[in-house]
C-alpha cells in the first residue's frame, strides 16, 4: 500500500537524522550515542536533543504504521493525509496529537468513540511514550543491566497503579458531562449508561479527571528515574560516590530534555 512504503520512508529518514544528530554530539570523533554523569555542552546537548526528538517521532510514526494495520484503513488513506499526520507528529502539541488519534479511533466517522476505543486513544499515546523511554534506557544510556530495564518497566506500571491511571479513564467515560455535585449526591442518582463520548464531551472530562495528561511523559521520566535514585540509596547508602558512577545517574541529563519534547 502507498502509506506502507511512504511511513517506512519517512521512519528511515528520521533514522539518518537521528545518526547525523548523534554525529554532531561526538567528541574526538566518538559518537555520543551513550548518557552518562559528564558535564554536557550546550552544544553536545543541543544536538542530543535533536536525536531524541528524532526518536519520538520515529516512536510516533511506527505507531501510527501499526494503527493503520490494525484498523485496516490503509485503503482511505492518501499519502497527503500520511505527511499531515507525520508532521502533526514532529511539531504538534499532544492535544493535537490525541485529536488526530480520535479520529483515526473514529471509523465510522460520527464524531464520537465507544468507552474501548476511548480507553485504547489514552492508552496507546502513553504507550508510545513508555515504549520512548525504554528505547532512550536500553539503547542509550550507560551501565544498563537487564536488571536495571526490570526496575524501569517495574516503575512505570507501579507509577500507573498509584497514580490510578485505569480509574481515571473509567471516571472520564462514566462522569462525562456529570457535574460534580450529583456525582456526589447521596443516594446516588441513576446515571443512565453511555453510549459514546464526542470531541468536545472527552476534552471537558479530561480537564476534569485526567489534567495531568499534558504532563505524563515527564511524569513516567520522572517515576524511572526516582525508582534508580531509591535502589541505589538503598543498596549503598554510605558509599554515595556509587551514585555518581553507575545507572543512578541513567536520566539526570535526560529528564531535563526530554522535557523539551513536549
Amino acid at each position: 500500500a502507498e502509506y506502507k512504503e511512504k511511513m517506512d520512508e519517512i521512519i528511515a529518514k528520521l533514522d539518518a537524522l537521528k545518526e547525523s544528530a548523534w554525529q554532531l554530539a561526538s567528541v574526538d570523533g566518538v559518537v555520543a550515542t551513550k548518557f552518562d554523569h559528564n558535564d554536557v555542552s550546550q552544544d553536545k546537548k543541543d544536538a542530543i536533543t535533536k536525536a531524541l526528538h528524532y526518536m519520538y517521532v520515529k516512536s510516533k510514526c511506527q505507531d501510527i504504521k501499526r494503527y493503520f494495520d490494525l484498523l485496516k484503513t490503509e485503503e482511505n488513506v492518501s499519502t497527503s493525509e500520511v505527511k499531515e499526520l507525520v508532521q502533526l507528529c514532529a511539531t504538534g502539541t499532544i492535544q493535537e496529537w490525541l485529536s488526530q488519534y480520535f479520529k483515526i479511533l473514529d471509523g465510522d466517522k460520527d464524531g464520537a468513540l465507544a468507552e474501548t476505543e476511548m480507553q485504547q486513544l489514552y492508552l496507546n499515546i502513553f504507550g508510545v511514550q513508555k515504549t520512548f523511554l525504554t528505547d532512550v534506557l536500553t539503547q542509550h544510556t550507560t551501565h544498563i543491566t537487564k536488571k536495571h530495564e526490570k526496575l524501569a518497566a517495574k516503575a512505570l506500571t507501579e507509577f500507573e497503579w498509584n497514580f490510578k491511571l485505569t480509574e481515571k479513564l473509567r471516571c472520564m467515560w462514566h462522569f462525562a458531562g456529570i457535574p460534580a455535585d450529583v456525582q456526589v449526591a447521596q443516594p446516588p442518582p441513576v446515571i443512565p449508561p453511555r453510549q459514546s463520548i464526542d470531541w468536545a464531551l472527552l476534552q471537558e472530562s479530561q480537564a476534569a479527571e485526567l489534567p495531568e495528561f499534558d504532563q505524563m511523559l515527564e511524569k513516567y521520566t520522572d517515576a524511572v528515574y526516582n525508582a534508580s535514585r531509591e535502589f541505589y540509596a538503598e543498596k549503598d547508602a554510605k558509599r554515595l560516590t556509587r551514585l555518581q558512577s553507575t545507572a543512578f545517574l541513567i536520566f539526570v541529563t535526560v529528564t531535563d530534555i526530554i522535557v523539551t519534547l513536549m
